[in-house]
């Protein structure tokens, strides 16, 4: 179902060990953001990020944990400053949470609240808006793999002039942080 996240050598992703990130733009998950978002593919006026890693723990173990948002700054740090339901407890269609997240220079500090818009339970969690100008999609998915492990994948796509303007500052850093929240839900489901 997930194609590649990545096509180079820095972390452990699909076998690999990967040194920089490269976008492959032929991901099925990153083609179904572009849709969402109202794009056929990446414009001028996009950033996307995208992580993923082969790991060895359940995928039930690893939907708890992201389910439990009120824990994402635990693993999520530093991008992740805060998080909180503000309706249900849970992901279902159209439950509401606000999230705090550090996006650094020039964005800063960003409050948002998001709705989950699709769902596969234990599988995939989608969330998508527009605020200040900048439309965004995010996704998160687990994907059991022949041998029994779980490939995470975080992906986040942003749209709008504005982005035109940072992308080249920030799709670096924010690759980044990106990659951290995905080894920090692993890292976390390891010690607990």
């Amino acid at each position: 179902m997930l194609g590649p996240a990545c096509n180079k050598q820095s972390h452990h992703c699909n076998g690999k060990i990967l040194q920089d990130m490269q976008m492959d733009y032929s991901d099925p998950i990153l083609k179904s953001i572009y849709t969402r978002l109202g794009l056929s593919g990446p414009q001028v006026n996009t950033l996307a990020v995208q992580h993923s890693v082969v790991t060895d723990i359940p995928s039930a173990k690893l939907w708890e944990i992201l389910e439990n948002i009120e824990q994402w700054s635990r693993w999520g740090k530093p991008w992740m400053e805060r998080s909180r339901w503000l309706e249900k407890r849970k992901f279902e269609v159209g439950a509401r949470f606000e999230q705090v997240r550090r996006m650094g220079i020039p964005i800063g500090r960003q409050v948002s609240v998001e709705t989950i818009r699709e769902l596969i339970p234990g599988a995939s969690v989608a969330w998508w808006d527009a605020d200040g100008g900048i439309r965004c999609c995010r996704i998160w998915s687990f994907e059991t793999q022949p041998d029994g492990q779980t490939k995470v994948t975080a992906s986040e796509v942003f749209v709008g002039p504005l982005v035109f303007l940072f992308r080249l500052v920030v799709q670096r850093y924010w690759s980044k942080l990106n990659e951290r929240m995905v080894t920090g839900l692993i890292d976390f489901a390891k010690r607990n």
